[in-house]
């Protein structure tokens, strides 16, 4: 080969090696950033909404290339790059254990919530889905003028009432009692009386705005304030903020997200495929004590649904 060529040849591989290098250093920046800073502002948040699941997975498939195109070296440095969001994925972000397991047979309440957004609009397939998990309260995010929740809270039994919220949908047993609408901007939320026997239950419905360019931080905090104002018991709904923003630590004594009480496994819930960032919440606050919570997918929608299990 002409000694051009073999330089020619020399240089792309070395460019191909610094860009390698560079992407690889680039995205474990990135996913470290969002991790130290998380959602305290809107660049780090930006940062913070890559998920450590997709990191890890690009990271594995950069060894992998690396291991077929570019030598040992490279292998390594992929490797060391791709444990920190493995070890965040495995051993912060998701529980392989539960708490205890003592209190599943004290719970007297179920309740499930479901964003429903990208469902296929077929009822019926809506109706068996929920009526899977036999609860006495059902918080449906995202129903469209196209989905009919008279029929749906028929579906699920002649004991449930139907109270409609905007674009959300509270479906629950015995008698449901709606307090004003509390907005923000494109955030709303609407204290719900849920009276269950002879239980009464607060709850505290959230819709949060999914785009990226409007900051979760203020939100949450408003989202906060309204707790300390009312202390529901319930706060429950589609927050499109990541259970580990800095946010949820701002919360009063008390609260606290019922995965980290009493669920297991894969914790996140959207999208319902592959699911990597967990976005939809359910806190539970110091009345209430959980005994169990579930995340399931399902192929009518784009999100799993939650469900708690629970006792006052």
């Amino acid at each position: 080969m002409p000694s051009f060529l073999k330089n020619s040849s020399l240089k792309e591989s070395r460019r191909a090696k610094s860009l390698f290098v560079v992407i690889i250093l680039f995205l474990l920046l990135v996913w470290t950033v969002g991790q130290v800073f998380r959602d305290g502002c809107w660049v780090t948040a930006l940062c913070f909404y890559f998920p450590s699941p997709v990191a890890a997975i690009l990271l594995m498939l950069g060894a992998a290339f690396a291991w077929y195109n570019l030598g040992k070296n490279y292998v390594v440095l992929a490797v060391v790059a791709l444990l920190a969001p493995a070890f965040f994925t495995i051993g912060i972000e998701n529980h392989w254990t539960k708490q205890t397991d003592e209190l599943e047979e004290m719970a007297e309440c179920r309740l499930v919530h479901w964003n429903i957004m990208h469902t296929n609009l077929d009822t019926e397939s809506i109706i068996a889905t929920l009526n899977k998990y036999k609860a006495d309260i059902y918080v449906l995010s995202e129903v469209s003028k196209y989905v009919d929740d008279t029929a749906i809270a028929q579906g699920l039994g002649e004991e449930f009432i139907k109270l409609r919220l905007g674009e959300l949908s509270v479906i629950a047993k015995d008698r449901l009692v709606s307090g004003q609408r509390i907005t923000n901007g494109k955030a709303k939320s609407y204290p719900v009386a849920w009276n269950f026997g002879e239980i009464e239950i607060k709850l505290l419905v959230v819709d949060l705005p999914s785009s990226i360019f409007i900051e979760r931080a203020p939100l949450l905090q408003w989202v906060c304030d309204i707790a300390i104002q009312q202390e529901p018991d319930l706060i429950v709904g589609d927050f499109n903020a990541p259970r580990r923003s800095l946010g949820f630590s701002k919360f009063p004594p008390g609260y606290a997200h019922a995965y980290d009480l009493a669920g297991k496994g894969w914790g996140y819930t959207w999208p319902t495929l592959l699911p990597v960032y967990a976005i939809d919440q359910c806190l539970v606050g110091p009345k209430i004590t959980t005994s169990d919570y579930q995340i399931h997918s399902t192929l009518t929608s784009d999100h799993c649904l939650q469900v708690l299990s629970f006792t006052r």
